[in-house]
């Protein structure tokens, strides 16, 4: 799994701000059943996982990389 991954939060929701996007529509995009499943993530409670990574970086236009520290 992604156990290993530092993920940069704060770079996801500086990206969805900068696009003017809302929790619920990035939630949606990734096929979370609630915004709640969204907000667990961005608060570090759960882990956003390979699968959510790969649909960030083509929401936001950037490498994977850039979306992990």
């Amino acid at each position: 799994g992604a156990k290993g991954m530092k993920v940069d939060i704060k770079l996801i929701e500086q990206q969805r701000q900068k696009k003017g996007y809302s929790r619920e529509y990035v939630a949606e995009y990734l096929n979370y059943k609630t915004v709640g499943a969204y907000t667990h993530k961005v608060n570090g409670r759960r882990a956003f996982n390979l699968n959510d990574l790969i649909k960030l970086s083509e929401l936001y236009n950037l490498e994977i990389a850039n979306l992990i520290k």
